[in-house]
């Protein structure tokens, strides 16, 4: 049963690679199609997985997948060595799949492209993988082996046996099992759990928030806000805004309205822990550090803090 797959198919051509570039982390590789500008290069699934978003990123902190443009595809191929990974296909010219679709290895999931934070042709064609290890929403490289953050795709594909740019992907109906009692998985289906909120308590948080609108289902919404809380802990992805997730919500909310009594920038009080509330409880840190704050300069919101702004801590 073969397990891995190139991304892109052979003939593709490597032209930048991971790690410090123009003096920000270029968080990938990219490797161009078989001629400069050719339309329609198709892209694979590296393994078996399911597609945790897709989407198109601005380049911003708040996107997705943060500082990232273009169209993309993030997908969750589970745990390897100890370490949960995730791969992201980025700068498409089209989407193959949705969330929370299955995929096998060597499954087509879009085409090659050129898209950015403004259009179609930001870019010349090319296809950008990118590799994260134990992080859903990760910034930074990571420093050793098992810490979170982007790794080095070539480096970790070839560990796979896979050259890229040499080897082709693989057929997807060859991921499955050749025994004659064997049995196709079935797809996930959506959690069933309960919610502790009406839906329309739901939706309107996850609106004020800024993960969709009107038009988007109740579902959506909730893996969109579940998806984005990076600090101090994620949440369980399971879209349903079930007590864990309210918990998470109702001390977010009394965390921000805290913060806004002290000096500087304020923000908005939504509930919604991403990149604002988390500059917010680093500035707090570095202006009362020494003083009424007396804890570590890194920006969560841990007993410390919480003691300096008389909170309850996070609940666990």
């Amino acid at each position: 049963m073969s397990k891995w797959s190139s991304p892109f198919p052979s003939g593709c051509r490597f032209t930048s690679a991971f790690g410090a570039r123009w003096g920000t982390l270029h968080a990938g590789t990219d490797y161009g199609p078989p001629s400069p500008g050719q339309a329609g290069v198709t892209v694979h699934a590296v393994h078996a997985g399911t597609v945790a978003a897709i989407g198109r990123g601005r380049g911003r902190a708040g996107d997705r997948i943060p500082y990232h443009s273009g169209r993309f595809v993030w997908l969750d191929i589970g745990t390897h060595g100890g370490d949960r990974m995730r791969i992201y296909y980025g700068h498409l010219a089209r989407i193959d799949v949705k969330a929370g679709d299955t995929v096998v290895a060597g499954q087509q999931i879009g085409i090659m492209g050129g898209s950015g934070a403004n259009g179609e042709n930001d870019f010349a064609i090319h296809g950008h993988i990118g590799v994260a290890q134990n992080h859903g929403r990760p910034i930074a490289a990571a420093g050793k082996r098992g810490a979170p953050g982007w790794i080095n795709p070539a480096a970790w594909l070839a560990s796979k046996g896979i050259t890229v740019g040499t080897d082709t992907p693989v057929k997807p109906e060859s991921n499955t099992s050749t025994a004659s009692t064997s049995k196709p998985k079935p797809k996930p289906k959506p959690a069933t759990g309960k919610h502790v909120r009406n839906e329309t308590s739901i939706r309107q948080i996850c609106i004020k928030a800024g993960h969709g609108n009107t038009r988007n289902s109740t579902f959506l919404l909730i893996q969109r806000y579940q998806h984005r809380q990076v600090r101090p802990f994620t949440l369980v992805h399971d879209s349903v805004w079930g007590a864990k997730t309210d918990a998470h919500y109702r001390w977010t909310l009394v965390l921000q309205r805290r913060m806004n009594d002290w000096a500087g920038t304020k923000i908005p009080e939504d509930g919604d822990y991403r990149a604002l509330t988390h500059a917010r409880v680093l500035d707090l840190q570095r202006r009362n550090h020494g003083g009424a704050y007396k804890g570590k300069l890194d920006g969560k919101a841990g007993p410390v803090f919480c003691r300096m702004l008389g909170i309850a801590n996070y609940p666990n």
